[in-house]
């Protein structure tokens, strides 16, 4: 039986951003769904299992920071890839995910593998 595709919970509050990710990442063989933000994330985490999600940390309604702290009180174990341009953060997310500050998508899809692989 083949195995099936990774499954990606890209959540970001900018469609501009968002959806070519989704984009590529669907092209690239994988399931992926996206949130606009972390109540919605943490709303899909709940009911979907992910083998990875793709973070952004500014974001209204449940920031990036807030949305880690929920997976951690709901005991939801799952790779978080943190996508930021904020250097002060570098630190907290790294204990908690692997951070990228800036990428392309070539950037991106290698951290996807690396991660995934690792999984």
């Amino acid at each position: 039986m083949p195995e099936r595709p990774a499954r990606i919970l890209v959540v970001d509050d900018e469609a501009a951003i968002r959806q070519p990710v989704k984009w590529f990442l669907t092209n690239a063989g994988y399931f992926v769904d996206e949130a606009e933000n972390g109540v919605e994330a943490l709303d899909l985490v709940k009911i979907s299992r992910y083998d990875l999600i793709i973070l952004d940390l500014r974001m209204p309604y449940l920031d990036g920071r807030q949305f880690l702290e929920a997976l951690r009180e709901n005991r939801i174990r799952v790779p978080v890839l943190v996508m930021s341009a904020v250097e002060t953060t570098e630190k907290l997310y790294l204990e908690q995910g692997r951070l990228i500050k800036t990428f392309s998508l070539s950037q991106l899809k290698a951290q996807v593998e690396k991660i995934l692989s690792a999984s």
